[in-house]
């Protein structure tokens, strides 16, 4: 895994064995150096803060990338899992969908337009509980006074009809 490559702090000329460990980091170094001096690497800066911000907070949400994928695949086998229910719910959203038009319908929009007309026939309907009332009393003390003339006049002629009585039995 050992070949020979140039190394810059040797005289030119000689040289010596490089390892994979010093050649990974040349490579990096040699990216690094890319990345800084190209006119269009902002997007690469951009997407390698991005990875670098992302892997920062998939470890702060105690994730790492091989816990995410397998999130995923726990994700597939749980759908597949409990496939006929998740069609079952997706009929019954569809349903709902359906439905949705009776929820809103112009009779329930006029709703509260009757609760208005509703308070005006109540006031209207306590006016007239009141005046049937007042009605229910006069008919009531006209009753009284109607039993009182009527019992007043069978008095007056049941009198009358003793002192005929007596008139025609004396022979006057």
């Amino acid at each position: 895994s050992q070949s020979p490559a140039p190394s810059s702090s040797r005289a030119k000329g000689v040289t010596a064995p490089v390892t994979l460990h010093a050649r990974v980091a040349e490579l990096n170094r040699k990216l690094e150096e890319i990345f800084k001096s190209s006119k269009s690497s902002p997007k690469l800066q951009e997407l390698e803060q991005g990875l670098d911000e992302l892997e920062d907070w998939l470890q702060a949400q105690h994730a790492g990338t091989s816990q995410i994928l397998l999130h995923a695949s726990t994700k597939k086998n749980y759908v597949v899992q409990h496939a006929q229910q998740l069609q079952d719910f997706a009929k019954e959203l569809k349903e709902v969908e359906a439905l949705e038009s009776y929820v809103n319908t112009p009779s329930l929009r006029e709703l509260p337009a009757y609760g208005d007309r509703l308070r005006k026939v109540d006031a209207n309907s306590a006016v007239m509980v009141g005046s049937a009332a007042a009605l229910h009393d006069q008919v009531g003390r006209l009753a009284e006074d109607y039993y009182a003339a009527m019992t007043s006049l069978n008095e007056q002629l049941l009198s009358w009809d003793r002192l005929l009585q007596e008139k025609i039995g004396t022979g006057v």
